[in-house]
């Protein structure tokens, strides 16, 4: 499969085509640096076979960002946590490279203590303030400040980094003629438009080196009455590849358009890949294209026609972090696919809670369960383990090895040290590690954190 081919951006060498884009998790600490939560979200990840992983969104300044709970690399204090993020990554054979943004006038004086900023005094339609201005010289001291932050994301171990300038966000919108109604050299036509993020670029460039990767994330088309269309999105991809780009990162919409950005089970599978096309014939870098992509075959496709370079599949990593590994040993009717619902990621992210997922429990609790090899074996029994050899009281995967973790016979009435629920024959092996590991624990330690849903065990 073309999907699964080496690649390289620049400089940097993937295992295969399958990237997982940012996603804001709510994992990190208030003060930017993560947490185990979040280090071991990654970690799973990258253990699950991704060609690349592009973290959520990593503050440039301690007022830059849209959330509460996102990471940072505003000061040098930052570095040494996130140099282990980078280490666990590497160590279980990922690449890594952390999206750097300011959020512009996609927040709020709730979340920043500040007022919003912005190229000019217009509000988002979505968002409860009206931005102030920034002037010249902030524009320049913001640049410097997206160096920065990339150069303390080079020193903490990242393969790259991404500028984010998609979505609404600051460096988008400069670009975007629905924010940006400036008269000097940031305002106007779209070279003028795209003056800042030309301007980051080089800047990184500059701090980091030539040969570190930068990635440009870009809404092709904004879904918005006067915004960004996709022939100034061509001639604004082209101005950043010049700048240095090496990647271009083909996403759509504005938090007015939400819908486009994460969009919902009634849109089409792949729905927005004829943008990354447009934008491909246009530059000469790899494109990677991203909506709605959470099918193996959609993703192939993709590929084998030639619209994108890689392709991204974010909330498909949610439903199941495995699915490249699962694919490549030959279990693709095991993965868990994503099924659109919004209720877990976007929904509960909406809300200020950490990510979930509707078809993957494990999804935000990757900290909390140990799935290596028990080192004592315990009686287990897996129920719901889905298409098992059951005979005479024997209940074994058929590729299990024998013993009483792959679900050897028991004799009535010995009792089991845990008991879990399953599904698919290859997580009855991943299952019974987990209860071999944590048979006869106290209640689930994270189980405060489920109040009314869960009970006091959420399900493994």
């Amino acid at each position: 499969m073309k999907a699964f081919e080496p690649f390289r951006i620049g400089k940097l060498e993937l295992k295969n085509r399958l990237v997982v884009s940012a996603m804001v998790t709510n994992y990190c600490n208030p003060d930017g640096t993560p947490t185990e939560k979040y280090l071991a979200y990654h970690e799973h990840k990258a253990q699950g076979g991704w060609g690349l992983i592009i973290t959520e969104d990593y503050a440039i300044a301690p007022k830059a960002g849209g959330f509460t709970r996102l990471p940072g690399l505003w000061e040098g204090s930052q570095i040494q946590p996130h140099q282990e993020l980078t280490r666990r990554v590497h160590q279980a054979g990922g690449k890594i490279v952390a999206q750097i943004y300011h959020a512009g006038r996609e927040t709020s004086s709730a979340i920043t203590g500040e007022r919003p900023v912005g190229p000019s005094p217009i509000r988002e339609p979505s968002m409860p303030e009206t931005p102030r201005e920034l002037t010249v010289e902030e524009i320049h001291q913001l640049v410097e400040q997206f160096g920065d932050c990339a150069r303390r994301a080079q020193q903490a171990g990242f393969d790259g980094v991404e500028v984010h300038g998609a979505h609404g966000y600051l460096v988008g919108a400069f670009a975007s003629p629905f924010a940006n109604k400036r008269c000097d050299e940031y305002g106007g036509t779209i070279q003028n438009r795209a003056r800042f993020a030309v301007e980051i670029i080089r800047n990184i460039k500059q701090k980091c080196g030539a040969d570190f990767p930068v990635l440009y994330r870009m809404s092709a088309v904004e879904y918005v009455p006067g915004g960004l269309e996709i022939e100034e999105a061509k001639v604004l991809a082209r101005l950043v590849e010049e700048a240095g780009a090496d990647c271009i990162h083909c996403s759509q919409g504005v938090y007015a358009s939400t819908q486009h950005i994460i969009p919902p089970s009634v849109v089409a599978r792949g729905a927005y890949v004829q943008n990354a096309a447009a934008i491909k014939s246009a530059v000469h870098i790899p494109v990677i294209a991203v909506g709605r992509i959470n099918d193996i075959q959609v993703a192939e496709s993709i590929l084998q026609f030639g619209q994108a370079d890689l392709v991204t599949m974010a909330r498909a990593s949610l439903a199941d972090p495995e699915m490249p590994k699962k694919i490549q040993e030959g279990w693709e009717d095991e993965v868990l696919r994503c099924i659109g619902c919004l209720q877990g990621c976007a929904g509960e992210n909406g809300k200020g809670h950490c990510v979930r997922c509707l078809v993957n429990p494990l999804t935000g609790i990757e900290d909390v369960y140990d799935f290596s090899p028990a080192k004592e074996r315990k009686r287990v029994l897996v129920i719901g383990g889905g298409r098992v050899r059951v005979r005479g009281g024997h209940h074994r995967s058929p590729e299990g090895p024998p013993g009483d973790a792959a679900g050897e016979k028991r004799p009535a009435g010995r009792p089991v040290d845990s008991c879990l629920y399953s599904r698919g024959k290859k997580r009855v092996h991943l299952f019974a590690a987990v209860a071999e590991n944590h048979a006869g624990e106290a209640p689930h330690p994270g189980a405060a954190e489920y109040p009314g849903r869960w009970g006091a065990h959420p399900p493994v």
